[in-house]
């Protein structure tokens, strides 16, 4: 009981964040609690089924990305099946932009948006290489079944939007 009213007290915490608008202070509470189960909570009722990604930015991203790559290292499935979710919903909204701000040639002088547009989806190319070359991710996707296959799909598409942003 304490276990579930410990869990409880967490993910309200960062819900009340969350209802206020606040997703920089709800995902650095979630860091903060550093609690998987926490985490696999939240993240099931958002991201991993694409709920609330219009309000999440590159910003958010990388902070989203390390926290999904931990529950990818979980040993419960549903943990694995939602970090990989996330990821992937992650990559399908933030991978064209970042592509697209790459191409955008400069025309003279000096362009500070787009430099700050270039940093921030560097650090989010940055954190998928992460997910991309980490060993366990990569064991995931040996795996037969269903969830290896996700893993395979998320591999697939990691690697087509790293290849496709490069400079």
């Amino acid at each position: 009981m304490a276990i579930v009213n410990k869990r409880l007290g967490h993910a309200i915490l960062v819900l009340n964040y969350w209802k206020r608008g606040e997703i920089t202070s709800a995902l650095s509470a979630l860091n903060m609690i550093n609690d998987p189960s926490v985490i696999m909570d939240v993240f099931s009722a958002t991201f991993s089924d694409g709920f609330s990604l219009e309000q999440v930015t590159l910003d958010h991203a990388v902070i989203i990305l390390p926290l999904a790559l931990g529950l990818i290292k979980s040993k419960y499935e549903c943990y694995v099946q939602v970090g990989m979710r996330t990821i992937e919903n992650i990559i399908k909204k933030f991978a064209d932009g970042i592509k697209a701000a790459r191409e955008v040639p400069l025309f003279g002088g000096v362009d500070l948006a787009r430099e700050e547009r270039l940093k921030k989806g560097d650090a989010c190319l940055d954190q998928f290489r992460v997910v991309f070359n980490d060993p366990i991710m990569k064991k995931i996707a040996n795996k037969p079944g269903d969830i290896g296959k996700s893993a395979r799909r998320l591999m697939t598409n990691l690697e087509y939007s790293l290849k496709s942003c490069d400079r």
